[in-house]
Formats: structure tokens, sequence, C-alpha cells
């Protein structure tokens, strides 16, 4: 594959907007930024195609976009947005891309397909996945600041009084995420003390994906729910709980509704607001649909890299384009496995190329961190309102939750489904990274706990076992005690 010269790379010429211990899928990011990096998207959005960097070390992925892109994405979309219906075609057209690729998964017998059917299975889902990112994805990774700043600038000239509290009703939208519904329906299950193998089984085919996320290995089954269920059914109050959470997004819609009239927003302010909260919509559908991909295509990479005599998790390190070679050819390329372990994937003008070994190092700049001082307090944004305190326990990865107990403070990069179990053990979360609608914001104000995202260093200045302090209604994070002084009283 030809591949360009990147070896002049100003690192202030690049936003980093992600840097975080996850299962990445190069995959996935190929096609995602296949369609933001080409002519569809200057088309929709009114800007030139972005160019982005991504790095990926084992399981740390750093993402990088084009500073200039990022800039002026933010200003078009303040452009666009007054256009009313322009968030809500966004938000349909999401829809319809992610309907047509859940039936397009509703495979059955990979292995009697031929070879050319294969691969047009293949091709068929990602052209439906890059539609679904190219609708789906942008207004909250590109957007969101630019709205989010807006929005605050239209509320203090409206109101000073409980200015925070009234942002993060507004901008949240009216409507239960994925992981607010299964928990909807683990709770009436519960209730009714139903075991039913057939209610389970539907509740695994709807939900049970959700935390495989970019590249499992998991995901609740059966048995899983059935145990959970039978937990939650022991509980003194689960009438009351049930019934509190099936009527919270009625009431949420009227204390909504009731704060939007009263601050009487002209056209353009509410499209600024609708932006926002459609932002978080769909920041939550590309979650519950990127993790149902990844997890039905799963049988799909398996049944391919058998053809191939090879590993299928090789195969999702291949862009799109790259496996089109390969399908053809037979021939896998000679640099996969050490791809697993260290690459730089670009996508520019709607092709991707990869980098290893000496042609990856003009990039490691924008990896780049700075060194933490000594520190007692940080900010970031305020996502969900409270105060409260407890131990930290700071988690790199959805794999290490079992570290956490209940009533501590969740810490890590930025949250994901597969972080649930310990979300709803701990009783605030802080996180390095994310914006007003991303999982951690969305998830924090459907609990009803403090919440502060985007402090850039959480991870690295807070350490498990502080004793901190989590004042979401300034922003701030307080270490009360470090670690090392816990039984020095």
């Amino acid at each position: 594959m030809i591949m360009k010269n990147y070896k002049k790379i100003d690192p202030d010429q690049w936003y980093q907007f992600r840097k975080r211990i996850s299962k990445a899928n190069p995959f996935i990011m190929g096609m995602i930024f296949r369609y933001l990096t080409d002519k569809p998207f200057t088309k929709l959005y009114g800007i030139a195609p972005i160019k982005d960097i991504g790095i990926f070390e084992g399981y740390q992925h750093t993402d990088n976009i084009l500073l200039k892109s990022f800039e002026d994405f933010g200003k078009s979309i303040l452009i666009k947005v007054k256009d009313h219906n322009f968030t809500s075609t966004l938000a349909a057209k999401s829809r319809f891309y992610a309907n047509a690729m859940a039936k397009k998964l509703k495979f059955k017998n990979l292995a009697t397909l031929s070879d050319k059917q294969l691969y047009r299975l293949y091709s068929e889902l990602v052209e439906l996945y890059g539609q679904f990112a190219l609708y789906s994805i942008p207004l909250w990774l590109l957007g969101e600041k630019a709205l989010a700043t807006e929005a605050k600038k239209i509320l203090e000239k409206k109101s000073t009084a409980q200015l925070d509290k009234i942002y993060t009703t507004i901008i949240t939208p009216a409507n239960p995420s994925y992981t607010f519904k299964e928990e909807l329906e683990i709770l009436k299950l519960a209730k009714d003390k139903c075991f039913s193998k057939e209610k389970l089984q539907k509740l695994a085919n709807n939900y049970g994906f959700i935390i495989y996320d970019n590249q499992g290995p998991n995901s609740k089954k059966v048995a899983d729910y059935l145990k959970e269920i039978k937990t939650v059914a022991e509980k003194n109050n689960i009438e009351f709980e049930y019934a509190e959470k099936k009527n919270y997004y009625g009431r949420f819609k009227r204390q909504q509704n009731k704060i939007i009239a009263g601050l009487k927003f002209n056209a353009r302010e509410k499209n600024i607001i609708q932006a926002l909260q459609h932002a978080a919509l769909l920041q939550d559908m590309r979650k519950y649909y990127n993790a149902y991909f990844n997890f039905k295509t799963e049988n799909l990479f398996r049944e391919m890299a058998k053809r191939l005599k090879t590993d299928y998790t090789l195969l999702r390190y291949l862009a799109p384009q790259e496996m089109e070679i390969v399908w053809k050819s037979q021939k896998l390329n000679s640099d996969l496995k050490q791809r697993l372990k260290e690459c730089v994937l670009t996508v520019e003008n709607g092709k991707a190329n990869v980098y290893t070994g000496k042609a990856l190092q003009p990039f490691l700049l924008l990896k780049k961190e700075e060194a933490d001082n000594e520190k007692t307090e940080l900010r970031g944004e305020i996502a969900s309102l409270g105060k409260t305190s407890g131990i930290a326990r700071v988690l790199m990865s959805a794999g290490e939750i079992e570290k956490i107990k209940k009533g501590e403070v969740l810490v890590t990069p930025m949250t994901t489904p597969d972080f649930m179990t310990a979300i709803k053990k701990c009783v605030a979360i802080v996180t390095d990274e994310g914006g007003i609608t991303c999982h951690a914001a969305i998830i924090a104000r459907e609990m009803r706990i403090p919440c502060i995202i985007g402090t850039k260093n959480a991870t690295r200045v807070l350490h498990d076992g502080d004793l901190v302090e989590v004042d979401a209604d300034a922003g701030v994070v307080r270490i009360l005690k470090p670690a090392g002084l816990k039984n020095k009283t």
C-alpha cells in the first residue's frame, strides 16, 4: 500500500480527542473515517473532509484530528443547525442505516456461502456501517464543544441562578439510554419473579451484546441475566424501585418542558438545545449499534479467517480496502501480527494507511503527555450535579471492574457499556475524557450520581485508595487524604 510521508508533524496542529485503554478496533476506525474523510462528509456537513491519525499500542488507542478540521466543523454546525430539521435528519438517517445493518447481520450458516458471497456480505456491511457512522458520529464527536459553548452563552444571558442544573437538564434527551432500558426490563422481570427462558432470551438478544463493545469477548447470556434477576428480586423495595425507574423519564420530560418554556428561547436558541439533545441521542445509538455490529460480525470474521487460514483477530487490523486485496490474493499482510502490538492508522480522502515499525515513529509525537505535578485537586466539566466523597478506584479498562467496591468513586479514562457493573457500585464518576453527551454523562444523569468529565489527567493524578471529594456542583475533584496516608492517623 502506498503511504504518505508524515515526517513533518506539528503536534500543536492536531486535536487529541481520544486517549484511553480500550479494546479499540482499527477495522471500525477505518470504516468510520473512510466516510468522514471523503466527499459525502463535505456534502452533508459543509466543510472539507477531516484528517485522522489513530495510534494503537496494544489496547491503548490515541486518536487525533487535524485541529483546523475540528474548529471548522464547530463553526459549520452552528450554521447548519439554523435549519430546525438538520439534526432531526441526522437522527432519522442513523436509525435507517442502523436498521438496515441489523437486518443484514441476521445471517445464519456462513459456511454455506461461496467466497464471492462471503466477501460481498463483508462489503455490504462495510458500506452500511460507514453510512451509519457518517450520520451518527460527527455531531457529538466534532460538534459538541461548539454547541455546548453556545448553549452556555445563551443560558448566561437568560439566567444566572442554578445555571449548571438548568444546562444539564435541558440538553439531556428525554429518551432513555439503551442501558436504562435494559435495567428497566431487569427490574420488571425481577418484580414479577419471572424467570421464563423465553423472556430471558429476548433480554439477551436485545441487550446482552452491549458489553461486547469493540472486541469483546464478553456478552451477557441467559444464565447471566437469570442470576442478576434472581439477585434483584430479593430486594425489599423492588416495587418502589421499578415504579421510580418506570416513571423517571415522564417526570424528567415535564420538568424539562417547564424549564424550557420559562426560558422563552427563540427559534435559533431552541435549535442549539435540540442539537445537543440529538448529539447525546446519537452518541448512545452509536454505542449500541457499534457493539451489535462488532458482536455479530465476529462470526463473519471467524469464517473469513478460516478460509484465509489465520486468526480472526488479525483481520480486524486490516483496513477495508486492504481486505479486498487480501481476499483476492489469499495472502495476508506480513506485518499483521506486529499491528497487534503497535501501529498507526491514518485516514485521508477516504483511504486508510497503516504504519508499523520505523514508519510509525514520526506519529508518536502526537501521544506525548504533559508531566503531572503534585496536585491535590483537579477540574473538569460538570456532567451530572451532586457532591459526595469516597475512596477512589482507578480502572484503566473494563477488565478491571472487579476491583471496585460499593460506595467507591470510579476514576477512568472514559466509560463504555461494559463498565456498567462498576457504575452500579460507585457513588460518583470521574473521567479523563468525554463531553457533555458522552456515555458517562448520560448514565450518571440517569442514575443521579455526581459526574465530572474531561479532566484530562484524573487517572494520573488520582490513585487507588485516595479519599476524594467529588464536587460536581463546582466541577472539582479534591484529594482529602492520599492513599499513602490512609492509615496514618
